[in-house]
């Protein structure tokens, strides 16, 4: 479950890498609410919290079109 985070969290990284300038400031306001709680899943890990970061980067990825498993 963890490693799943892990891919789900690189491929929002890659995104973000070659996203459109438009989209900026909803990635600027969405890194500020995600770091934290990503970092702190990752020392802090539990398979509810891993459940729940999962759920929360589904809702996003449909939300920016990323394509995900």
């Amino acid at each position: 479950m963890k490693e799943k985070c892990i891919k789900y969290w690189n491929l929002y990284s890659k995104y973000k890498e070659t996203a459109e300038q438009h989209e900026f400031p909803t990635l600027l306001i969405m890194d500020a609410y995600l770091i934290p709680r990503y970092k702190f899943l990752l020392n802090n890990f539990t398979e509810e919290r891993g459940i729940n970061f999962l759920k929360g980067m589904k809702t996003l990825f449909e939300k920016l079109g990323i394509e995900y498993d």
